[in-house]
């Protein structure tokens, strides 16, 4: 973990993302966790650039 600052901004877009495209309450949830999980793997409070293969499965 380098920064949790935004994780639960990343948290709750990836959940909004997850809802929106279809997925399952569930399956929602765990986008939202890879999101957070993702952001906290880098400094400050943006993380631009998450790619598909960072976020599928």
């Amino acid at each position: 973990m380098v920064d949790t600052t935004g994780c639960g901004d990343a948290f709750r877009a990836g959940l909004i993302f997850g809802l929106f495209s279809g997925a399952t309450t569930v399956e929602a949830i765990l986008v939202g966790l890879k999101f957070g999980a993702l952001k906290a793997q880098t400094r400050g409070s943006h993380c631009n650039g998450f790619c598909d293969s960072q976020t599928d499965g």
